[in-house]
């Protein structure tokens, strides 16, 4: 099976060329029925089969020739119209969910690129300090090491908020290519589902009728599957937007320990202020 693709246009033409897949399957089925039908009328004694002559007449698996046909066009209409309802059905579910897992891919890899340099940031002023360590001192430097220290805590804490939305992104692009390609899969099975009923059909009185003819399985199985599809977007969106959502929360409310209180970046404190003017002493 074709995986799906991770830029959403091409995906939903996957998802357009799955349907139109099952569109064929459709037309297969009812191409090898008429062929089928037509067999059994000609056999009964109408040459060409109604579908070709239209003659009413022979009896076949309990009907006569023009009822064969009524219910040959009403069991065709009745498959287009389960099938238009479960494709439009497919169609609001799956778009309904697209995203973009090229722009969570490309936001991960600057969320990365920024803990790199944040890295940086780090070595540099933790060489700085170290410089400062052995040449100065006194209250002034002491007001400096205090803010450096809380500063440094929040260029940490920054870090690590990027590092953790990187891979949450990196989960969510996962996700929904999975929650895409069962989709896809969805729409694969269903193709198949519906040309395995052409080779279903048995007796022709049966085609028609009863819980067992084709064309009643092949509403079920269209309505079913699209129910499936349905189910897989709820579960998804429930996913996202509850247990995600909350992964989000959890970066969001780890700001205040990780050196910004209120979501601020550490300022000087009123204590130290005043000392950071100070005069500095050589140590």
């Amino acid at each position: 099976m074709t995986e799906a693709d991770k830029d959403p246009q091409v995906f939903l033409t996957q998802v357009n060329d799955a349907i139109e897949d099952v569109n064929k399957a459709i037309g297969q089925f009812i191409e090898k029925s008429a062929n089928f039908i037509n067999d059994h009328l000609t056999e009964g004694g109408i040459l060409g089969g109604f579908l070709t002559a239209g003659i009413p007449g022979a009896i076949v698996g309990g009907l006569i020739g023009n009822e064969l046909e009524d219910r040959f066009n009403d069991a065709i209409d009745n498959i287009s119209e389960a099938w238009e309802t479960a494709s439009e059905t497919i169609r609001q579910s799956i778009g309904s969910i697209l995203g973009d897992p090229l722009r969570m891919s490309s936001i991960a890899s600057r969320y990365r690129d920024s803990v790199e340099e944040l890295g940086q940031v780090r070595i540099d002023i933790d060489a700085a300090n170290r410089y400062l360590a052995k040449s100065w001192t006194g209250r002034a430097y002491t007001a400096y090491e205090n803010t450096s220290a809380f500063q440094l805590k929040a260029v940490q804490g920054m870090s690590d908020s990027f590092a953790e939305a990187a891979d949450l992104l990196d989960d969510h692009q996962v996700n929904l290519l999975k929650h895409w390609n069962a989709q896809l899969k969805n729409l694969v099975d269903l193709a198949a589902a519906i040309l395995g009923k052409a080779g279903e059909l048995g007796d022709v009185g049966n085609w028609f009728t009863g819980g067992a003819g084709v064309v009643v399985q092949i509403i079920v199985t269209a309505g079913s599957q699209a129910a499936s599809i349905v189910k897989e977007a709820v579960d998804y969106w429930i996913t996202l937007n509850v247990g995600n959502a909350g992964d989000w929360d959890a970066i969001q409310a780890k700001l205040g320990q990780r050196g910004f209180e209120g979501d601020k970046w550490p300022d000087f404190t009123g204590v130290d202020l005043p000392n950071l003017n100070g005069p500095w002493q050589k140590a």
